[in-house]
């Protein structure tokens, strides 16, 4: 063949070649126009939307339905044991001389819900010479909780100062905890506040930051406002942050708020949001309305705020404790939570409770932060954001002689 020739042959093949594509792109086009309007004529009946999706599941089930051979169960399911059975277990391994924590848990979901029943301190919140949240200080002392005796902690509650510091001092307070390599997991974090606004963008925050739980008081400026003004607070807050990843826990403490979460209102709460709220902090020392929510609501996990009680909380298949003074009690609280339940407890729990009381004898904030610093050696703790102060000489020496009554004082003389 001449060259002329070779490359004639060679261009009637690219021409076949090309043909043949232009006819594939027709008639793909052609395809995905009558596609197209057999979905435009579909998305303009509901009728017909209906009757496709039940014509595409009954094709699904009879490919894979539960008597195919892809569709059949692989694996057996047995009957669950029953809870008596599972309550009688837990309950025999409390009386032995070594109970396994894994199952005093056990009897404790069983009776209160509760995941991981815990002693949580609010843990203190430092300041510095300008007033500003010393965050140094504030992660070395969480770690130091969590290392001695406490199961988590709650930041940012009364004790924390939520109250004293802006929402952008809250903010930073809760980055610098996340950033600090604790476990996250283990805290919720004060997020209310009066203003609607600044409790959302703060339990945003929280969830964002993958906090446990966002602890919410409730709007405490305005005073005897209705049921129905709190429950459309509550609400709006969970609707404005939206309930995917959040998990409230409510705080009862109308002795400084003034306003409470009854036990109507939880109800509502309940009923309204049952995987958002999933717990409540009882700061009003009313044991009457601590059993009753533990009774009446038995998927809330709820936390009396004293570990005076501690004993008779874990008997009683409570969460935990949440309290201001496990910043200084912690290791003798942990060691009353996870102990046998026996007279040695008992005498440890009577312990615990001669410590709180002695801080309670005099203003408590004021209390904890002077015992913080005298704890970790550093005099941070000792300032705290008007109005309130540090003890004056006659509190001080109210405390100290109370204090020498007590296990502590013979503790911290020990380790000396």
């Amino acid at each position: 063949l001449t060259d002329n020739q070779a490359e004639a042959i060679l261009n009637m093949r690219l021409r076949a070649l090309r043909k043949l594509e232009e006819m594939e792109i027709r008639g793909e086009h052609v395809s995905l126009t009558k596609e197209r309007k057999e979905l435009t004529k579909l998305l303009g009946s509901d009728k017909a939307m209906s009757e496709t999706l039940i014509e595409q599941v009954k094709e699904i089930d009879a490919k894979f339905g539960g008597k195919t051979q892809l569709g059949k169960r692989r694996t057996e399911i047995a009957g669950a044991r029953d809870v008596a059975e599972l309550s009688a277990l837990a309950e025999d391994e409390e009386k032995t001389d070594r109970p396994d924590a894994r199952v005093i848990q056990l009897l404790a979901q069983i009776k209160g819900h509760y995941r991981n029943p815990l002693v949580a301190p609010e843990a203190g919140t430092s300041v510095d010479e300008a007033l500003q949240p010393d965050h140094r200080a504030l992660v070395e002392h969480s770690r130091w909780l969590l290392s001695n005796g406490c199961d988590g902690l709650n930041v940012l509650g009364t004790t924390g100062g939520f109250a004293s510091f802006t929402v952008a001092q809250r903010l930073e307070i809760m980055h610098a905890l996340a950033s600090s390599g604790l476990p996250l997991h283990a805290m919720m974090v004060g997020t209310g506040a009066s203003a609607l606004g600044d409790a959302v963008e703060l339990t945003q925050a929280a969830v964002a930051l993958r906090f446990a739980g966002a602890l919410v008081i409730p709007p405490f400026y305005y005073k005897g406002v209705s049921e129905d003004g709190v429950f459309a607070y509550v609400a709006n807050l969970i609707e404005r942050v939206g309930a995917g990843e959040l998990r409230l826990y409510l705080y009862n403490f109308p002795a400084n708020s003034g306003v409470p979460y009854t036990l109507p209102l939880v109800e509502r709460l309940l009923a309204a949001y049952p995987s958002v709220i999933v717990g409540l902090k009882d700061s009003s020392n009313d044991a009457a309305y601590a059993a009753a929510l533990h009774r009446e609501f038995p998927q809330l996990d709820v936390f009396p705020s004293s570990e005076s009680v501690l004993a008779a909380a874990r008997r009683a298949g409570y969460a935990g404790c949440i309290s201001a003074t496990a910043n200084v009690t912690a290791p003798f609280a942990g060691r009353v939570w996870s102990a046998a339940d026996d007279a040695e407890t008992d005498a440890r729990q009577a312990e615990v409770a001669a410590i709180r009381a002695a801080i309670t004898s005099v203003p408590s904030i004021p209390a904890i932060h002077q015992l913080l610093a005298e704890l970790h050696g550093d005099d941070v703790w000792s300032r705290l954001v008007p109005p309130l102060h540090a003890l004056d000489a006659s509190e001080r020496a109210t405390l100290e002689a109370r204090l020498a009554e007590t296990v502590y004082r013979r503790e911290h003389a020990a380790r000396r």
